[in-house]
């Protein structure tokens, strides 16, 4: 490397997971996790105690690890019993997960976590917050103020893109990826060719899970086996999506 040498994507690993007894899976998934929380503090995922969130399905945290279903689910559940996460289960949408800290002033002390949060000047404004909640049922309008909230957050679930590929530059949602890997068996290799293409050429698309169909079909078309270098998908003027 040079001065001038560009370094490659990363995430960031903390050092106090050196001294965790956990999985070398379980560091990586938490790793993940917690550079995750940049990108849900940037959309405004903040609840109303001034938590940062994560809304990441674990089939995405198992293609952005490379490991399979089966060791995600354990790392999660390492991390929920070192007190690293903290998981809140959504009915018929991925969990809410929130990362946790540990306590500074206990070295080596990680089984009382501190969620991550946003610096004081950024914290939203709610007037309708008094502070204390009475035991007891709900109000109607509380009632109704959940399930509003309730389905502001599987919008969210739907519509938010996560990224895919080396570079972590194609954008799709849940839908669009589950729908494109039921038309397109070798989705996963069309994407880490997208990946690539992009961040060589400096191309940008409106609609990734777009693009990726037009290749397809260009594939289909073609009639021939898909060689090992990568294709020419290049577009003339208007035909860019």
């Amino acid at each position: 490397m040079t001065k001038d040498t560009a370094q490659p994507k990363f995430i960031k690993f903390p050092c106090f997971l050196l001294d965790v007894d956990i999985s070398q899976t379980a560091k990586l998934v938490y790793s993940l996790l917690l550079d995750r929380t940049a990108l849900s503090k940037k959309h405004g995922w903040i609840d109303k105690q001034n938590r940062i969130y994560i809304i990441f399905p674990i089939a995405h945290i198992a293609a952005a690890t490379r490991k399979g279903i089966t060791a995600v689910k354990d790392a999660l559940h390492e991390l929920d019993s070192a007190g690293l996460i903290e998981r809140k289960r959504n009915f018929s949408a991925p969990n809410t997960i929130y990362v946790l800290l540990p306590d500074s002033r206990e070295t080596g002390q990680t089984s009382a976590g501190k969620p991550a949060i946003v610096e004081p000047e950024k914290r939203p404004c709610d007037s309708r917050e008094n502070g204390r909640r009475t035991a007891g049922k709900p109000a109607p309008n509380q009632t109704n103020k959940k399930q509003t909230d309730k389905k502001q957050t599987n919008k969210r679930v739907a519509l938010a893109r996560q990224s895919y590929g080396s570079y972590g530059n194609v954008l799709l949602t849940d839908t669009e990826y589950q729908k494109l890997s039921a038309d397109i068996p070798y989705l996963d290799n069309l994407i880490e060719q997208l990946s690539a293409y992009m961040e060589s050429t400096g191309k940008k698309y409106k609609s990734h899970a777009a693009t990726l169909r037009v290749w397809a079909a260009r594939d289909r078309n073609q009639q021939k086996p898909r060689s090992s270098g990568m294709p020419d998908y290049s577009f003339k003027e208007g035909e860019s999506l």
